[in-house]
């Protein structure tokens, strides 16, 4: 896409891949901050026949590339996207990511406490000595996970580095940490939650295991960044947990949106992320 302002004429460039395997089109885009500062100061007239002059940014390849491209050029018909089914599996895939940040501050604060146990323990008797909690096993043990997370948190933000925690969640196989997340519950309201920055894993947040309960109850997570390890991009144990990409990934109403918050990209980091992201979208049983 070509557009003119100042007597020069910049281009946004764009590719489209089609999956007819596994059903999928991926529209790749790259931003142009100064085609878009332009348009939006009324600086810059398109070169593209019978369209309208407007910001060509990602989203707007996106609707042209599906519109035109694929459903004009290709006559194919793409099926919408199924939102909330996307929101489920990046709570999934969120969930066994924090998992992985976890495993070692949780195994370490339960084998030198034994915390469980004595919690449910304590939950029980006091659950017996008043029945007008009417509290049931499942009940009971929402209890526990909730008072765990809280001496957790306590743990993690006073044993626990920032590297530490990275280097942790690399050892574990981790593909990286969340550093923001857009959170909803029946209970909690909704919000955002950042780390304070892409280096900072959000579980050294205290705050986080709030949003974590809330988390588990909604079981849907709409938007989220994510820091990737380069190790984990390019295969190489070599690079430290202090190397990464960080990403933002947004399931809208017209499109599932990543977009790479680094300037130096390649085809191997966003193949990978491409990839692992798909894992979760497209299972087996729905490549119809």
């Amino acid at each position: 896409m070509a557009t003119e302002f100042n007597d020069k004429l910049e281009t946004t460039i764009a590719t489209v891949d089609v999956d007819l395997d596994r059903g999928i089109v991926i529209v790749k885009a790259r931003n142009n901050p100064a085609v878009n500062s332009a348009i939006n100061r009324s600086e810059a007239k398109t070169k593209i026949p019978n369209c309208p002059d407007m910001a060509f940014g990602p989203d707007w390849l996106h609707k042209f590339a599906i519109s035109v491209v694929l459903g004009r050029a290709l006559a194919l018909k793409i099926r919408p996207h199924n939102i909330g089914a996307e929101k489920m599996k990046m709570y999934q895939m969120h969930t066994e990511l924090v998992q992985a940040v976890l495993k070692r501050p949780m195994e370490q604060l339960e084998n030198k406490t034994h915390l469980h146990q004595k919690i449910l323990s304590h939950v029980q008797e006091i659950c017996g000595l008043n029945r007008g909690l009417y509290a049931n096993d499942e009940i009971q043990q929402n209890m526990v996970k909730h008072i765990f997370n809280i001496y957790l948190s306590r743990f993690i933000t006073r044993s626990f580095s920032e590297t530490k925690l990275r280097n942790g969640a690399k050892e574990n196989g981790a593909f990286g940490f969340a550093n923001t997340i857009a959170f909803s519950g029946k209970n909690h309201g909704s919000g955002k939650m950042k780390s304070g920055g892409r280096a900072k894993p959000l579980i050294g947040n205290e705050l986080y295991f709030d949003v974590k309960q809330s988390l588990e109850e909604n079981k849907q997570i709409a938007q989220w960044n994510v820091s990737w390890f380069d190790c984990y991009l390019y295969e190489d144990d070599t690079l430290t947990a202090g190397h990464f990409c960080n990403t933002s990934i947004r399931c809208e109403k017209d499109l599932f949106k990543v977009v790479f918050l680094k300037h130096k990209l390649d085809s191997i980091m966003i193949h990978r992320v491409t990839e692992k992201l798909l894992n979760y979208l497209v299972r087996e049983d729905e490549k119809k």
